[in-house]
């Protein structure tokens, strides 16, 4: 049998070191903490049972090589982020749909062409702006 300290001569508040709270079948409440950073409530034994790592999905592992191919065929290094923010995006957006990976190579593929398009209009954008600079001075 376990001993408990004696209950308080007046109600603690009631999230205070000491309370006891209750759910509302009258049981202990599960304990808490605040993740660092986000102020988010979670229960503390919920890190016991959660992976650290998710398992891959297939959705992950097709994006991994719509990915590779498409850095391989790429020769600039400065669009190498942009080209990972779109499979990750297309990625999230296939998510959502019914048959995700029937959509994904087609969203990815779409998202690409979009993004190498905005990288050479800012090339562009970028060498007229030295051009005007280089009059300016």
């Amino acid at each position: 049998m376990t001993r408990h300290p004696p209950a308080p001569s007046r109600p603690l508040p009631r999230n205070s070191p000491g309370s006891r709270v209750r759910d509302v079948a009258g049981r202990p409440a599960t304990p808490s903490r605040t993740r660092p950073g986000t102020g988010i409530r979670t229960p503390a034994i919920a890190g016991a049972f959660l992976s650290p790592r998710p398992l891959p999905t297939p959705l992950d592992h097709l994006l991994d090589r719509l990915l590779a191919a498409a850095l391989q065929r790429n020769a600039t290094p400065s669009l190498v982020p942009a080209i990972r923010q779109a499979a990750h995006e297309a990625a999230a957006i296939a998510w959502l749909q019914p048959f995700p990976l029937l959509v994904l190579p087609g969203l990815f593929e779409e998202k690409l062409i979009a993004t190498r398009r905005r990288h050479h209009q800012q090339n562009l954008i970028l060498s007229r702006s030295g051009e005007w600079l280089g009059l300016a001075s």
